[in-house]
Parts: C-alpha cells; sequence; structure tokens
C-alpha cells in the first residue's frame, strides 16, 4: 500500500514554498523560496510533475468520462518523467528547504488542496509501483 508523503508530494512542495515565499516578502526578509522555486521547478521533472498536479486542481467540472480521460492522460504522462531524475530534484529540493527553514515549521502550514495533491500524488505512485496495491485506495 502507497503512503502518502507530504515531503514527496511535488503539489504539496509547491504550494508550501508560495505561502513561504509570501511570507518572507511580507517580513521583509530574504525571499530564499523564490530563488528555491526558480532553481527547482523551471526546466526540471519536478516542474513537469507539478503541471500534472495543476492539471487536476485547475480542471473544471468534467463528466465522468473526461475526469476519466484526464486521470488516464495524468498517469500516463507521469510514466513518462524521469524518475531517477525526478527523485534526486526531490531529494535536493527538501535538503535546500532544510539549509533555510526549519522542516517542522514549514510544513505545518495547512493548504486548502491538501486532499487533491494527496490523491493525485497517491494515484500516481500506484500507478508506478511494481507492487499489487489496495484497490480501494486507488479508486
Amino acid at each position: 500500500m502507497i503512503k502518502h508523503s507530504k515531503y514527496k508530494n511535488t503539489g504539496v512542495l509547491f504550494e508550501l514554498l508560495v505561502r513561504q515565499s509570501t511570507s518572507d516578502l511580507m517580513s521583509n526578509k530574504d525571499p530564499k523560496a523564490v530563488k528555491i522555486f526558480k532553481k527547482f521547478f523551471t526546466n526540471t521533472e519536478l516542474g513537469k510533475e507539478y503541471n500534472l498536479y495543476t492539471s487536476v486542481l485547475n480542471a473544471p467540472k468534467l463528466s465522468e468520462a473526461k475526469a476519466e480521460m484526464l486521470v488516464s492522460t495524468i498517469v500516463e504522462q507521469a510514466k513518462k518523467l524521469d524518475r531517477e531524475k525526478l527523485d534526486k530534484e526531490k531529494y535536493n529540493l527538501i535538503k535546500e528547504i532544510k539549509k533555510h527553514y526549519d522542516l517542522d515549521d514549514f510544513f505545518k502550514a495547512k493548504i486548502e488542496t491538501y486532499k487533491i495533491y494527496a490523491s493525485v500524488y497517491t494515484l500516481i505512485e500506484n500507478q508506478l509501483s511494481s507492487q499489487l496495491n489496495n484497490t480501494k485506495q486507488i479508486i
């Protein structure tokens, strides 16, 4: 069974960086989060994966058929990502965040779209996993 990890969820990481950069700017602190954005989400596998998450978030109300098409397209696109490179980028992103921010504080922020991010993460990870997974969880 795949468990959701906010440390590995590209959507959650992106959202938290947005909040952190806003917080830094409002407090007149050096916006390190903005530099982290540019480094990790511009022309990277992380950026490509984040686009998959936004496809779900920005989708208007869809018919069941179109929703199924969206999900299958996202899964197919996720399979095309370089997983090794993506995992390395996520590791380095967390390392960079840890260097500039306290991780406990960083991950405390409440995210309204958390359930959607968690669902997309779990769906992608289940589809890419070679293990037999919990069908109820996938559905």
